[in-house]
């Protein structure tokens, strides 16, 4: 996870190349265990929004390879999560991943055939 974390920062930092600010929050929500990243960036236009995971997408000043984003949502996919991202141009961007809280995962694996708690 801090991969992730450490993608959806870079990218952030990335877009406010002439400062701005950076919010990162975490909470629980229905069982489900949030992560939001908002900047106050360049933001994305629609099409960006819709091509941001795509393997060696990159658009802007980008200095990466394009693999951010698409690594981001495969570990997410991998652990159960979701991911989500809102933005517009001149009104920054936010990413929200969800994932199973803790306490709900190590339920749903002790539930499983063969599983363990």
């Amino acid at each position: 996870m801090l991969r992730v974390l450490h993608n959806l920062i870079a990218n952030s930092l990335d877009s406010m190349r002439g400062g701005g600010l950076l919010d990162i929050r975490c909470r629980r929500v229905n069982g489900t265990s949030e992560l939001s990243v908002r900047d106050s960036g360049c933001g994305m236009s629609e099409e960006v929004r819709r091509r941001v995971f795509e393997p060696f997408f990159t658009h802007g000043k980008a200095q990466g390879t394009g693999l951010g984003m698409a690594i981001v949502q495969k570990i997410i996919a991998e652990h159960g999560g979701t991911i989500q991202v809102d933005s517009a141009p001149g009104k920054g961007t936010t990413v929200t991943v969800g994932l199973p809280a803790a306490a709900n995962a190590a339920a749903e694996r002790a539930a499983s055939p063969g599983g363990t708690s």
